[in-house]
């Protein structure tokens, strides 16, 4: 299964939108869009998807860092360089 079609389903087992989820994990609507097309190339660096997987994650009911590391593995990600990370308190 994709990233997009397993979205999809865990979206629609929780019966929500791409704007509700986008309100309940404070990510933005066009970000949201942007994961669930494939569209990757408009998606910001990857401090900050990852912390969008864990978030999607939490609201969803799975384990949002095993499926970040999936896609980190099978997409190209955009990096902001060797020490790629937020500050610890950037996601509560």
């Amino acid at each position: 299964m994709n990233l997009q079609a397993f979205l999809n389903a865990k979206i629609k087992e929780q019966g929500l939108s791409l704007k509700k989820l986008s309100e309940i994990t404070g990510i933005a609507l066009k970000h949201l869009e942007n994961i669930n097309s494939g569209n990757f190339d408009d998606l910001p660096p990857a401090p900050y998807l990852h912390g969008y997987f864990i978030k999607i994650g939490q609201a969803l009911n799975f384990d949002g860092e095993g499926l970040w590391q999936h896609f980190k593995h099978e997409t190209e990600v955009t990096s902001s360089g060797p020490k790629d990370e937020l500050p610890k308190n950037r996601f509560l």
